[in-house]
C-alpha cells in the first residue's frame, strides 16, 4: 500500500506529517507489514497498537517516516485534545480513590521520537491541559492528556 491512498488521511503533528489510516487501510498495512515498501513497526509493536485503539475509544494510530530512509515506520497513539492531535503514551493508573483507567500521557519523550528534536517537541507540548482523576477529581499521579476507564 501507498502513503498516498485516500484512506490515509495526513495531519502535521509536531513538525512531522504523520499518517492516519482508516480502519480497514491499517488493516492492509498491517497485513502486509509495511507501507511504501518500508516496514511498519518493529515486531509484534504495530498490532499491540491496534489492539490498544481497538478497546480505548478516542485512541488513533497514526505513521510517521523515520529520517533514514527504510528503517521503518514508527507507530504513535494520538488524541484529539484542544483542536489538534496530541502523541500520548497509553497508561494504565489507578487512584487512590479506586477509580482505575486508561491514560495518554503527553510528556514522555519517547512519543516524539521520528520528530525533529524530539525533547524540544515534549517541552512544547509540556503545558497542554491535563485531565483529573474522573473518580473523585483530584489529580493522577501520572499526566493525563486523555483519560478512559476501565469495567473492573
Amino acid at each position: 500500500m501507498r502513503s498516498d491512498d485516500p484512506r490515509i488521511d495526513r495531519h502535521e503533528v509536531d513538525g512531522q506529517t504523520l499518517f492516519l489510516p482508516s480502519a480497514d487501510a491499517l488493516a492492509e498495512v498491517l497485513a502486509a507489514g509495511e507501507l511504501d515498501g518500508r516496514p511498519v513497526g518493529v515486531g509484534r509493536l504495530p498490532d499491540e497498537y491496534r489492539k490498544v485503539t481497538d478497546s480505548v475509544a478516542g485512541l488513533v494510530i497514526a505513521l510517521g517516516a523515520d529520517r533514514t530512509p527504510d528503517k521503518p515506520w514508527w507507530v504513535y497513539h494520538l488524541v484529539w485534545r484542544t483542536g489538534r492531535y496530541y502523541r500520548v503514551q497509553v497508561e494504565g493508573q489507578k487512584h487512590g480513590c479506586g477509580w482505575a483507567g486508561v491514560t495518554g500521557n503527553h510528556r514522555v519523550m519517547a512519543v516524539y521520537l521520528g520528530a525533529d528534536d524530539p525533547l524540544a517537541r515534549m517541552r512544547a507540548n509540556w503545558d497542554a491541559p491535563t485531565q483529573p482523576c474522573p473518580g473523585c477529581g483530584e489529580a493522577l499521579d501520572r499526566p493525563a492528556l486523555f483519560v478512559a476507564g476501565l469495567a473492573m
